[in-house]
C-alpha cells in the first residue's frame, strides 16, 4: 500500500475573488528549477497596460531562497514566453530559453540579488528541444554500503572523473552549454580559460557524420505501436543516460476495443477469486510510464551469398537497442515527469525516485528499480467531503510545475494559484534504522562539496539533533589539522543550524554560532600577508607561532598582554606579524565585535558563576588570540583600537579584558573565585 507524501511547507498567494480566474497560472507559462544551493528560480506572467491601454503579458523570471521563499528577486523580464530554465552543476550559472529562440546565460554572484547576463545567443531559425550545460565539475557519489560511519571523508566520498564533452582545436572545453534542435542540429557555446564565451559551434546529427550511434526501441509485447503515442520522453538519470522513460497515451479506439473484453475478463476473474472492481479499473488504464534500458545486442549479418568454408568472416555485429524493463500505469494524463539531477548513492538501500504529476492534481512517487508506486499526494484531499462541487471547481489548485531538490529529499511544487508547496519524498519510515546514517552522510557531503544543507535539516527528527551534532563533531575533528582549519567555520555554522532546530538546545546553538564567528575572524587574520618582504608566504609568518603560544601554558602565566607580547618578541620580529596599515584599520569592526563579546560574557559570568558559555575553552582561546594579534597591530598602527565607553581614561580596557580572559582560562572548567573581577 502506497503511503502519502508529507506536506512540510505551503505558501499561498492572496487573490481577489473576482479576479481569481484571470490570475490562474498554466503549465505552458510557468516552470521552475532548484540549484544545489537551494536557490529556486521560477517564472510568472504579469500583465501590464501599454499606451493604448491594452493588456500585455510580461514573462518574469524570479529567484528565491528556499529558506525564505517569500522574498523574491527579479532576474529578467521578457515579452517572449520562457520555455526552459536550467542551472549548471554548481548552481552559479543559469540558462534561460525564450520563445523567440534566445538563450540567456546568467551568472549568480555572492547574493540572491546579484545576477549578471554574461552571454546571449539567438538561434531564431531552430526549434530547441533540449538544452543543458556541459560538465563543470567531476561527478561524485557517496559510499553508504561497506563503509564505517567513523571513517574519514576520503573513504565515504569518491570522485568520478569524466571525459571532456566537447573537443575543439588545441584544447578541451569543459564549460558552456549546448542544445538539440528539431532539425537535427547540435548547437554549442563554449567558455575558454579566461571566462570569455567562444564561437558557437554547430554539428549535424546523423549516422553519416558519425556524431552519434543509432539505437532502436520497440514497445513491449503488450502494446502495438500504432495504437499508442509518446507524450513524454526523458532520461531517468542525466548523469548516466542508459535509462529512458517513455509516457504512452492510448488512442480512444484502443480503449473502446479493450472495453469489449471486460465481460470475459470479469468472468475469468471471478473464477480466480478476484474482485470485479479490480478488473474494471485495470481495463480503464490508458496511460503508461515505461522504463527502457540501453543495451548492446549481438545480431547476425544478413548475407546474400554463401561463402566457402575457407573464407572465415565475422557474421555478427553489435548494435545498441532500448530494451523494455518495467512499467507503471495510471488512469490520468501526465503533466510532468521529474527525477533527481544527481544520483549520489549508488546503493539499492537508497531508492532512485521518479515523480509524476497527473492531470487529476495527483503526485505519484515511483521506485525506478521496481517501477512500483511507493507514495502519493493529492490537493483534493485538503477539501472536506461536504464542499460544493461548483465552488470546488472554481478554487481547485492545479499542478503546473515541480522539481526535486538536489538531495532528492523534498519536492518543490507550484500550483495554478501561485502557491508554493514543499513535500517530503523520503521519510524516516522509508529507510528505517539507516535513516540517520543517510542524513549524516548527506550533511558531511555538503561540507566538502559546497552544496546547501537547508532541505536536509528539514528531514532531521528534533529528538536526534543533539546526537547527530555530536557524532558529526566527533568525526570532523579526527581529520588533519589543516583540513579542520579550512572547514572549521563552515562546520560550526552547520552545527549551529542543526542544534537550533530543537528548542531545548538553544544554549548549545549559541555556543556553536559564536565559535563560528570567532573562527571566521581568526581565519581572516591568519590569511593576511605581512608587510615584510622576506616573509611573503602566509605559512612562514608569526600567526602560526602566536596560535601555538596562546595555546601553551606559558601564555597563561603572564596575564599582562604587553608583557606577553614582549615575551614572544624575544625570538621574533614584530614586522613579521604586521599587515598593511590601511587594511588593518578596515578590520576595526571585527576587533570591536570580539571585545564587546568578551565584555558581555564576563558580565554574564558575574551574574551567574555557573554560566557555561563564558567558560567554553574554544571561545576563550579565540577571544584571547584575537585581542593578542590586534595588540600586535596596535604597536605598529595606533588607529587599531577598540572603541568603548569608559568612565576614566586611566583604565586600559583592552589589556583588562585580556587579563580577565587569561585568569578565567587558568581556572576552567572550575568556577572563578570571589575576587575574579578585582583588578
Amino acid at each position: 500500500m502506497a503511503s502519502n507524501l508529507e506536506l512540510k511547507v505551503s505558501i499561498n498567494e492572496k487573490h481577489n475573488g473576482a479576479n481569481f480566474q484571470n490570475s490562474l497560472l498554466s503549465p505552458q507559462q510557468n516552470i521552475c528549477a532548484v540549484s544545489c544551493e537551494n536557490v529556486m528560480v521560477f517564472t510568472r506572467v504579469l500583465y501590464r497596460s501599454n499606451s493604448f491601454k491594452q493588456s500585455i503579458p510580461v514573462y518574469t523570471v524570479y529567484a528565491a531562497d528556499l529558506n525564505t521563499p517569500f522574498e523574491t528577486h527579479i532576474i529578467m523580464e521578457s515579452l517572449d514566453q520562457i520555455l526552459k530554465i536550467k542551472f549548471n552543476a554548481d548552481g552559479h550559472q543559469l540558462l534561460i530559453v525564450t520563445n523567440s529562440k534566445n538563450l540567456h546565460l546568467y551568472l549568480k554572484g555572492s547574493s540572491l540579488h546579484d545576477w549578471t547576463n554574461t552571454h546571449t545567443s539567438n538561434w531564431c531559425e531552430e526549434d530547441i528541444l533540449f538544452v543543458d550545460f556541459f560538465h563543470t565539475k567531476n561527478g561524485s557519489f557517496i559510499q553508504i554500503n561497506d563503509v564505517k560511519i567513523n571513517a574519514p571523508y576520503s573513504e565515504k566520498f569518491q570522485c568520478v572523473n569524466f571525459q571532456p564533452t566537447l573537443r575543439s582545436i588545441g584544447n578541451c572545453s569543459q564549460n558552456g552549454f549546448f542544445a538539440i534542435t528539431a532539425s537535427g542540429l547540435f548547437l554549442a557555446c563554449t567558455v575558454n580559460a579566461n571566462g570569455i564565451m567562444g564561437v558557437e559551434e554547430r554539428a549535424i546529427l546523423g549516422p553519416v557524420r558519425d556524431n552519434f550511434t543509432l539505437a532502436s526501441a520497440a514497445f513491449s509485447q503488450s502494446y502495438q505501436a500504432h495504437n499508442v503515442k509518446v507524450t513524454h520522453m526523458q532520461y531517468a538519470n542525466s548523469e548516466d543516460p542508459k535509462n529512458l522513460l517513455l509516457f504512452l497515451e492510448f488512442d480512444k479506439d484502443e480503449v473502446l476495443n479493450s472495453q469489449e473484453k471486460v465481460a470475459d475478463q470479469q468472468l475469468q476473474a471471478q473464477s480466480n477469486g478476484i474482485k470485479k472492481e479490480d478488473t474494471v479499473n485495470k481495463s480503464q488504464q490508458k496511460f503508461v510510464l515505461q522504463l527502457y534500458q540501453l543495451q548492446d545486442k549481438v545480431r547476425n549479418i544478413f548475407q546474400f551469398f554463401v561463402q566457402s568454408s575457407l573464407e572465415k568472416t565475422n557474421s555478427t555485429t553489435t548494435v545498441k537497442e532500448w530494451v523494455f524493463q518495467a512499467e507503471w500505469a495510471t488512469t490520468s494524463s501526465i503533466v510532468a515527469i521529474n527525477t533527481t539531477s544527481q544520483n549520489l548513492f549508488a546503493s539499492p538501500s537508497v531508492p532512485f525516485l521518479i515523480t509524476v504529476a497527473s492531470s487529476d492534481d495527483g503526485i505519484y512517487v515511483i521506485n525506478k528499480d521496481t517501477m512500483q508506486q511507493i507514495s502519493k499526494y493529492s490537493f483534493h484531499s485538503n477539501y472536506p467531503e461536504d464542499h460544493s462541487s461548483s465552488k470546488r471547481n472554481s478554487t481547485d489548485k492545479k499542478i503546473i510545475s515541480f522539481t526535486n531538490t538536489w538531495t532528492n529529499l523534498h519536492l518543490i511544487v507550484l500550483d495554478s494559484s501561485g502557491g508554493l508547496h514543499i513535500l517530503s519524498l523520503l521519510k524516516q519510515t522509508d529507510m528505517g534504522s539507516s535513516w540517520l546514517v543517510y542524513i549524516m552522510l548527506l550533511l558531511e557531503y555538503t561540507l566538502v562539496s559546497g552544496n546547501d544543507w537547508w532541505d536536509i535539516l528539514m528531514a532531521i527528527p528534533p529528538t536526534s539533533s543533539l546526537t547527530l551534532a555530536d557524532r558529526l563533531s566527533e568525526i570532523f575533528y579526527t581529520h588533519p589539522a589543516k583540513f579542520v582549519s579550512n572547514l572549521s567555520s563552515k562546520f560550526l555554522v552547520l552545527k549551529n543550524s542543526i542544534l537550533r532546530s530543537c528548542s531545548n538546545l538553544h544554549q548549545r546553538s549559541i555556543e556553536a554560532r559564536l565559535q563560528a564567528q570567532l573562527s571566521a575572524i581568526l581565519k581572516l587574520f591568519h590569511s593576511l600577508r605581512p608587510v615584510t618582504t622576506d616573509v611573503m608566504n602566509v605559512e612562514k609568518n608569526l600567526y602560526s607561532t602566536i596560535q601555538t603560544y596562546i595555546e601553551s601554558r606559558n601564555s597563561l602565566e603572564i596575564t599582562d598582554i604587553d608583557k606577553s607580547i614582549d615575551n614572544l618578541l624575544f625570538s621574533c620580529n614584530i614586522l613579521d606579524c604586521q599587515v598593511d596599515p590601511t587594511l588593518s584599520q578596515e578590520l576595526q569592526i571585527l576587533l570591536e565585535f570580539s571585545s564587546d563579546l568578551a565584555l558581555y560574557l564576563l558580565l554574564l559570568l558575574v551574574q551567574n558563576p555557573k554560566y557555561e558559555l563564558a567558560k567554553e575553552p574554544k571561545i576563550l582561546q579565540c577571544l584571547r588570540e584575537i585581542l593578542f594579534i590586534s595588540r600586535f597591530w596596535f604597536r605598529y598602527n595606533k588607529l587599531v583600537f577598540p572603541q568603548m565607553i569608559k568612565k576614566t581614561d586611566a583604565v586600559d580596557i583592552w589589556a583588562q579584558l585580556y587579563k580577565l580572559l587569561t585568569r578565567l582560562a587558568q581556572v576552567i572548567p572550575g568556577e572563578p573565585d570571589a575576587g575574579f573581577l578585582v583588578s
